[in-house]
């Protein structure tokens, strides 16, 4: 199938004209990723691979164990601070 059939059934969720635009939107993301909060980065790609073969009911629980660590975390607490006062957060990996 082609990139817009495949967008039109889900498959994707975005297409671009050219080879030039895929990798602009592709460093924009990289981009906005690595600004993010790394444990939560690394908890979501760990989640990614060990939830993969689980059922619905046990990688829900097993992402309620990561949240309850993320929760507590620093970088957790600078995100919403950050948020409340309009700013970019500093995130510190902890």
């Amino acid at each position: 199938i082609d990139a817009r059939q495949a967008a039109v059934i889900g498959l994707v969720s975005e297409i671009t004209d050219s080879q030039r635009g895929l990798q602009e939107r592709a460093f924009a993301l990289a981009e906005r990723i690595a600004a993010a909060a790394p444990l939560a980065v690394q908890a979501l790609q760990s989640l990614s691979v060990e939830t993969a073969h689980l059922s619905a009911r046990d990688a829900q629980r097993l992402t309620e164990l990561y949240w309850g660590a993320l929760r507590d975390s620093e970088d957790r607490l600078e995100g919403r601070a950050a948020f409340a006062e309009k700013r970019t957060p500093n995130y510190r990996g902890r």
